[in-house]
């Protein structure tokens, strides 16, 4: 058992233990261990530190309200896609979770293949990180894990604190302007969310070498 010294840590606890290959191991059936696989972080409470350590990663859980169109981006001459989905819990709290590639692939096949159903995540593992102001997580590579509607104690507890008669509609976030007379009914029926590509911006932190080259429409 040590401190690690290692720059993404997978959990808050300040020792590892570590096995090598004379470790001995041996099953107990005596021991009640957590069967708790998850240690989820309340949005209020993420939302109230000052300070975000985005080198812990962290789990999450939530409902999901809209979704943003894709955005892709070149970092460091590797073509990446990017999409934000909007979260919230049943008390009304909102945070951003910024999917990454595979990750896009993973949601959109799922929501496709489930239109009108509601759809609920966990987002684990995932890097916490506030740029101008607005806190948001992200998929971290290849370890953060999205898991949606699945059918164990954690989101049958978490979709019971929601009233059964809520919107089931995931909105789609538009950036650009709506010039058809449908997408005017959209606005004014309530039924699109618009935001401006400040906001959109805003939300997600690019490296500095980052350049749009594209947009999913």
């Amino acid at each position: 058992m040590y401190k690690p010294n290692i720059t993404e840590k997978t959990t808050s606890h300040p020792y590892i233990i570590q096995f090598i290959s004379k470790t001995p191991l041996r099953e107990d059936t005596k021991t009640e261990l957590s069967m708790m696989v998850y240690d989820f972080q309340p949005f209020d409470m993420l939302h109230a530190q000052r300070v975000i350590n985005d080198k812990t990663l962290i789990d999450v859980i939530g409902k999901v309200l809209s979704k943003s169109l894709i955005q892709t981006h070149i970092i460091n001459g590797r073509t990446d896609r990017l999409m934000e989905l909007t979260l919230t819990d049943p008390e009304g709290n909102r945070l951003g979770a910024v999917l990454w590639n595979k990750y896009i692939n993973q949601y959109l096949d799922y929501v496709n293949a489930n239109e009108g159903v509601p759809v609920f995540v966990i987002f684990q593992l995932c890097r916490p990180k506030r740029y101008q102001g607005i806190l948001t997580v992200n998929s971290s590579f290849d370890v953060s894990k999205l898991i949606i509607n699945g059918n164990t104690t954690e989101f049958l507890e978490f979709q019971s604190e929601f009233p059964a008669d809520g919107d089931d509609t995931t909105t789609q976030t538009c950036n650009t302007q709506c010039s058809h007379a449908e997408g005017r009914d959209d606005i004014l029926g309530g039924n699109a969310v618009i935001t401006t590509m400040e906001d959109l911006m805003k939300a997600t932190e690019v490296c500095p070498e980052a350049r749009v080259i594209d947009f999913a429409f």
